[in-house]
């Protein structure tokens, strides 16, 4: 049978993330932190952490369907914390990003996807956004492809 699933490949990556962060934020540490895709319909708190894939390109022509993603990691942290609190959670995050394996496992295991490799490409701090809160970008790149070609 054909595959049927028209998931858009930058939709899974951010739904199997953010459901990878979900299930490790206790253990992170990062307590009721919500997490949600870029194209999640829903009212954003603080502090927040949002997944985003907005640029992909094919890998090589070799190999149809499989691209190269660029993915953002962003931590917001709620108003009026200190840039030294905000670090130490963004830091939480980063631990967990860094774990390239468990990353590569849980995008693996998400239905419709399979991720070939996971890099990690950057960490950037900045204070005082528009809403008032200090943001923290995680930046991955990611080979993967959606379910069957």
């Amino acid at each position: 049978m054909p595959d049927t699933d028209h998931t858009p490949l930058n939709h899974k990556l951010e739904a199997a993330l953010a459901a990878y962060l979900i299930s490790v934020r206790s253990d992170a540490g990062l307590g009721t932190t919500q997490i949600v895709a870029s194209f999640d319909d829903v009212t954003l708190q603080t502090p927040r952490i949002v997944v985003s894939c907005d640029a992909m390109s094919p890998r090589t022509i070799d190999l149809p369907g499989v691209m190269d993603c660029a993915v953002e990691i962003v931590y917001h942290s709620q108003r009026d914390t200190t840039i030294a609190a905000h670090k130490t959670a963004a830091a939480k995050l980063t631990s967990w990003l860094h774990d390239l394996a468990a990353v590569q496992t849980a995008l693996s295991a998400a239905d419709g996807l399979h991720c070939y490799h996971v890099q990690f490409t950057g960490l950037r701090f900045e204070s005082a956004a528009d809403d008032g809160t200090h943001q923290t970008l995680h930046g991955l790149q990611i080979t993967a492809q959606g379910a069957s070609v």
